[in-house]
Protein backbone atom coordinates (compact mmCIF):
# COMPACT_ATOMS: atom_id res chain seq x y z
CA UNK A 1 0.00 0.00 0.00
CA UNK A 2 2.48 2.28 0.90
CA UNK A 3 4.11 1.43 -2.68
CA UNK A 4 0.69 2.30 -4.20
CA UNK A 5 0.77 5.70 -2.80
CA UNK A 6 4.60 6.52 -3.36
CA UNK A 7 3.72 5.61 -6.86
CA UNK A 8 0.82 8.11 -6.72
CA UNK A 9 2.08 10.82 -5.12
CA UNK A 10 4.90 10.74 -8.33
CA UNK A 11 2.47 10.37 -10.86
CA UNK A 12 0.64 13.81 -9.36
CA UNK A 13 3.50 15.53 -9.24
CA UNK A 14 4.58 14.51 -13.03
CA UNK A 15 0.63 15.67 -14.21
CA UNK A 16 1.21 19.20 -12.18
CA UNK A 17 4.57 19.32 -14.25
CA UNK A 18 3.27 18.83 -17.69
CA UNK A 19 0.53 20.80 -16.68
CA UNK A 20 2.48 23.24 -16.07
CA UNK A 21 5.36 22.99 -19.32
CA UNK A 22 2.24 23.22 -21.32
CA UNK A 23 1.20 26.06 -19.69
CA UNK A 24 4.63 27.71 -20.08
CA UNK A 25 4.03 26.54 -23.70
CA UNK A 26 1.04 28.25 -24.50
CA UNK A 27 2.82 31.38 -22.86
CA UNK A 28 5.42 31.03 -25.22
CA UNK A 29 3.46 31.07 -28.03
CA UNK A 30 1.37 33.77 -26.85
CA UNK A 31 3.97 35.66 -26.76
CA UNK A 32 5.99 34.65 -29.81
CA UNK A 33 3.01 35.25 -32.06
CA UNK A 34 2.48 38.57 -29.95
CA UNK A 35 5.94 39.78 -30.61
CA UNK A 36 5.76 38.24 -34.30
CA UNK A 37 2.55 40.93 -34.94
CA UNK A 38 4.22 43.09 -33.58
CA UNK A 39 7.51 42.70 -35.45
CA UNK A 40 5.22 42.38 -38.32
CA UNK A 41 3.43 45.81 -37.44
CA UNK A 42 6.84 47.45 -36.98
CA UNK A 43 7.68 46.46 -40.49
CA UNK A 44 4.90 47.39 -42.20
CA UNK A 45 5.43 50.90 -40.18
CA UNK A 46 8.95 50.61 -41.87
CA UNK A 47 8.11 50.47 -44.87
CA UNK A 48 4.97 53.14 -45.07
CA UNK A 49 7.58 55.40 -43.56
CA UNK A 50 10.27 54.22 -46.49
CA UNK A 51 7.63 54.72 -48.90
CA UNK A 52 6.46 58.43 -47.54
CA UNK A 53 10.25 59.37 -47.56
CA UNK A 54 10.09 57.99 -50.91
CA UNK A 55 7.49 60.16 -52.10
CA UNK A 56 8.25 63.01 -50.16
CA UNK A 57 12.08 62.67 -52.07
CA UNK A 58 10.57 62.09 -55.35
CA UNK A 59 8.18 65.24 -54.98
CA UNK A 60 11.25 67.23 -53.82
CA UNK A 61 13.33 65.77 -56.65
CA UNK A 62 10.46 67.09 -58.88
CA UNK A 63 10.51 70.34 -57.54
CA UNK A 64 13.95 71.32 -57.60
CA UNK A 65 14.05 70.05 -61.05
CA UNK A 66 10.80 72.61 -61.71
CA UNK A 67 12.54 75.36 -59.65
CA UNK A 68 15.66 75.18 -61.98
CA UNK A 69 13.92 75.08 -65.58
CA UNK A 70 12.09 78.75 -63.87
CA UNK A 71 15.55 79.63 -63.09
CA UNK A 72 17.09 79.11 -66.14
CA UNK A 73 13.90 80.89 -67.63
CA UNK A 74 14.68 83.74 -65.38
CA UNK A 75 18.41 84.08 -66.00
CA UNK A 76 17.28 84.29 -70.24
CA UNK A 77 15.23 86.63 -69.24
CA UNK A 78 17.22 88.77 -67.33
CA UNK A 79 19.67 88.14 -70.15
CA UNK A 80 17.00 89.56 -72.44
CA UNK A 81 16.18 92.64 -70.74
CA UNK A 82 20.15 93.44 -70.35
CA UNK A 83 20.57 93.69 -73.77
CA UNK A 84 17.26 95.67 -74.24
CA UNK A 85 18.77 97.55 -71.72
CA UNK A 86 22.10 97.87 -73.67
CA UNK A 87 20.61 98.91 -76.79
CA UNK A 88 17.87 101.19 -75.67
CA UNK A 89 21.37 103.10 -73.56
CA UNK A 90 22.95 103.48 -76.43
CA UNK A 91 20.01 104.40 -78.23
CA UNK A 92 19.64 107.43 -75.54
CA UNK A 93 23.27 108.28 -75.70
CA UNK A 94 22.67 108.22 -79.37
CA UNK A 95 19.61 110.95 -79.19
CA UNK A 96 21.57 112.61 -76.05
CA UNK A 97 24.19 113.75 -78.05
CA UNK A 98 22.08 114.64 -81.46
CA UNK A 99 20.04 116.81 -79.12
CA UNK A 100 22.95 118.25 -77.51
CA UNK A 101 24.65 118.94 -81.27
CA UNK A 102 21.53 120.51 -81.81
CA UNK A 103 21.18 122.52 -78.84
CA UNK A 104 24.34 123.46 -79.40
CA UNK A 105 23.75 124.25 -83.02
CA UNK A 106 20.55 126.74 -81.87
CA UNK A 107 23.05 128.69 -79.20
CA UNK A 108 25.10 129.24 -82.06
CA UNK A 109 22.27 130.87 -84.53
CA UNK A 110 20.84 133.08 -81.59
CA UNK A 111 24.55 134.50 -80.69
CA UNK A 112 25.29 135.07 -84.15
CA UNK A 113 21.07 136.65 -84.90
CA UNK A 114 21.87 139.10 -81.66
CA UNK A 115 24.99 140.17 -82.68
CA UNK A 116 24.47 140.92 -86.05
CA UNK A 117 21.60 142.82 -84.61
CA UNK A 118 23.50 145.03 -81.80
CA UNK A 119 27.39 145.40 -83.47
CA UNK A 120 26.47 148.21 -85.74
CA UNK A 121 23.74 149.97 -83.11
CA UNK A 122 24.98 153.52 -81.94
CA UNK A 123 22.76 153.34 -79.18
CA UNK A 124 20.76 150.80 -77.03
CA UNK A 125 17.38 151.91 -75.54
CA UNK A 126 18.62 155.44 -75.33
CA UNK A 127 22.22 154.48 -74.31
CA UNK A 128 24.55 155.56 -76.02
CA UNK A 129 27.48 152.62 -77.97
CA UNK A 130 30.68 153.44 -79.05
CA UNK A 131 32.30 150.15 -79.46
CA UNK A 132 30.97 146.20 -79.32
CA UNK A 133 33.28 142.96 -78.39
CA UNK A 134 31.55 139.05 -78.88
CA UNK A 135 32.88 136.45 -77.29
CA UNK A 136 35.25 138.24 -75.18
CA UNK A 137 37.39 135.97 -72.92
CA UNK A 138 39.34 137.36 -69.25
CA UNK A 139 41.51 135.01 -66.70
CA UNK A 140 43.09 136.92 -63.57
CA UNK A 141 43.62 134.79 -60.86
CA UNK A 142 41.37 132.33 -60.03
CA UNK A 143 38.61 134.46 -61.91
CA UNK A 144 37.81 133.33 -65.47
CA UNK A 145 34.80 133.99 -67.44
CA UNK A 146 33.45 134.48 -71.24
CA UNK A 147 31.07 137.17 -72.47
CA UNK A 148 28.50 136.63 -75.17
CA UNK A 149 28.22 140.26 -76.60
CA UNK A 150 29.63 143.58 -74.36
CA UNK A 151 28.22 147.05 -75.52
CA UNK A 152 31.11 150.11 -74.12
CA UNK A 153 30.76 153.42 -74.36
CA UNK A 154 32.93 155.99 -71.94
CA UNK A 155 30.40 155.89 -68.62
CA UNK A 156 28.28 152.90 -69.37
CA UNK A 157 28.99 149.18 -70.26
CA UNK A 158 26.11 146.70 -71.68
CA UNK A 159 26.72 142.99 -71.15
CA UNK A 160 24.61 140.55 -72.69
CA UNK A 161 23.88 137.03 -72.35
CA UNK A 162 22.77 135.00 -74.96
CA UNK A 163 20.27 131.62 -74.82
CA UNK A 164 18.06 129.86 -77.73
CA UNK A 165 15.83 129.01 -74.91
CA UNK A 166 15.94 131.02 -71.28
CA UNK A 167 16.18 129.73 -68.19
CA UNK A 168 15.68 130.51 -64.32
CA UNK A 169 19.51 129.38 -63.71
CA UNK A 170 20.42 132.03 -66.71
CA UNK A 171 19.03 134.92 -64.50
CA UNK A 172 20.69 133.79 -61.56
CA UNK A 173 23.91 133.22 -63.17
CA UNK A 174 24.00 137.34 -65.11
CA UNK A 175 23.23 138.63 -62.10
CA UNK A 176 25.30 136.51 -58.96
CA UNK A 177 28.21 135.46 -61.12
CA UNK A 178 28.65 137.33 -65.05
CA UNK A 179 28.09 140.66 -63.60
CA UNK A 180 30.76 140.70 -60.48
CA UNK A 181 33.26 138.58 -63.03
CA UNK A 182 32.98 141.46 -65.13
CA UNK A 183 33.43 143.88 -62.82
CA UNK A 184 36.25 141.79 -61.27
CA UNK A 185 37.79 141.07 -64.37
CA UNK A 186 37.60 144.79 -66.10
CA UNK A 187 38.47 146.79 -63.22
CA UNK A 188 38.96 149.91 -65.23
CA UNK A 189 35.20 149.68 -66.27
CA UNK A 190 34.11 148.73 -62.63
CA UNK A 191 32.80 152.13 -61.01
CA UNK A 192 30.63 152.55 -64.44
CA UNK A 193 27.21 151.93 -64.93
CA UNK A 194 27.00 147.87 -65.72
CA UNK A 195 23.57 146.70 -67.11
CA UNK A 196 22.28 143.39 -67.39
CA UNK A 197 20.86 142.10 -70.52
CA UNK A 198 19.01 138.83 -71.41
CA UNK A 199 18.80 137.68 -75.31
CA UNK A 200 16.65 134.49 -76.40
CA UNK A 201 14.02 133.20 -78.61
CA UNK A 202 12.30 131.88 -75.88
CA UNK A 203 11.30 132.90 -72.05
CA UNK A 204 8.79 131.60 -70.23
CA UNK A 205 6.67 133.92 -68.23
CA UNK A 206 8.54 133.12 -64.69
CA UNK A 207 11.78 134.07 -66.49
CA UNK A 208 10.64 137.41 -67.53
CA UNK A 209 9.49 138.04 -64.09
CA UNK A 210 12.70 137.25 -62.64
CA UNK A 211 14.84 139.01 -65.25
CA UNK A 212 12.67 141.91 -64.68
CA UNK A 213 13.07 141.83 -60.93
CA UNK A 214 16.91 141.35 -61.71
CA UNK A 215 16.61 144.83 -63.34
CA UNK A 216 17.34 143.34 -66.62
CA UNK A 217 16.47 144.60 -70.35
CA UNK A 218 14.73 141.40 -71.71
CA UNK A 219 15.76 140.96 -75.68
CA UNK A 220 13.67 139.05 -77.65
CA UNK A 221 13.77 138.27 -81.98
CA UNK A 222 10.76 139.86 -83.76
CA UNK A 223 11.37 138.61 -86.76
CA UNK A 224 14.47 139.79 -88.60
CA UNK A 225 14.84 142.01 -85.71
CA UNK A 226 14.86 142.64 -82.28
CA UNK A 227 12.63 143.53 -79.73
CA UNK A 228 13.73 145.48 -76.12
CA UNK A 229 11.57 145.31 -73.16
CA UNK A 230 12.72 147.29 -70.02
CA UNK A 231 10.98 147.81 -66.75
CA UNK A 232 13.04 149.49 -63.75
CA UNK A 233 16.46 148.74 -65.44
CA UNK A 234 18.94 148.15 -62.81
CA UNK A 235 22.64 149.42 -62.94
CA UNK A 236 24.87 147.22 -61.19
Amino acid sequence: MAFEKEFENLFRSFAESKEKQDRTSDLIDRLSLESSLRHAKSEELIDKLSLEGTLRHAKSEELIDRLSLEQAKTSELIDKLSLEQAKTDKQIQKLSKELGNISNNNGVVAEEFFWNALKSKKSFNGIKIDYSERNTHRKLGKIEDEFDIILYNCNSVIVVEVKYKVREQDIKSLRDRKIPNFKQLFKEKAKQNIYGVIAGWSFSKEVVNLAKEAGFFILRQSGDNIMIESDEIKAY
